[in-house]
Parts: structure tokens; C-alpha cells; sequence
């Protein structure tokens, strides 16, 4: 059996995660990442949005078949992330603030 690729960000993106004390399980299937975070689970497909697919398709249509099929029937919670912010985002481990007018943004980080 071939060795799974995985992407260049996911270590970086692991890293992160264990040092602000969310749970992180590597996993070798549909998804990369287990995390879990204030009693709740969270399935994670991380891309590399640097890397392109053999056909030049973007990191976004780089999924496989049961990767999609999460996607579109998985009745639970599914994400596709490329970086560790985005992960905090999914879990909720920080809110993300527009001020319109302004066009500036800011992270308040959540307990």
C-alpha cells in the first residue's frame, strides 16, 4: 500500500493546535485531523493551497471521492482548511470581527 501524501502546512498546523491545548489526532483517511475542542469533535481536510493537483486543478478540487461525498451527505460537521487560523475558526476557539465601514478585521481569541 502506497504512504498517504500530506501537506507541508499540516505539521506547522498540529503544531499550533497542541499549543493552545486543543486536541489533535492525526488520522490516515477521508480526513487529516481529529481535533477536539470544549467537548466537541471536528473533522479536518487540510490543503496546501500552495500545491497544485497533477491536472493543475486548485487545492479546492483536490478531494477525493469520499472527501466529497462528506461534503455533500455528511450530516455532521466537515471542513476543509488550509491553515491554522482557519481551523481556529471552524472550532470556535476565536471570533472573527468586521468592522464594514472600516474594511478592517480583527480575532478576539476565545476560552
Amino acid at each position: 500500500m502506497r504512504a498517504r501524501k500530506v501537506d507541508a502546512n499540516q505539521a506547522a498546523i498540529i503544531s499550533g493546535l497542541r499549543k493552545l491545548g486543543i486536541g489533535v489526532l492525526p488520522v490516515n483517511g477521508a480526513v487529516d485531523l481529529v481535533c477536539g475542542h470544549q467537548g466537541r469533535n471536528f473533522l479536518l481536510d487540510i490543503k496546501n493551497p500552495e500545491r497544485m493537483t497533477k491536472a493543475g486543478k486548485s487545492w479546492d478540487d483536490g478531494k477525493s471521492r469520499v472527501q466529497e461525498k462528506l461534503k455533500t451527505e455528511w450530516p455532521g460537521q466537515y471542513a476543509v482548511v488550509k491553515s491554522l487560523d482557519e481551523v481556529l475558526i471552524v472550532i470556535g476557539a476565536v471570533e472573527v470581527i468586521f468592522e464594514a465601514k472600516l474594511g478592517k478585521g480583527t480575532v478576539r481569541v476565545t476560552s
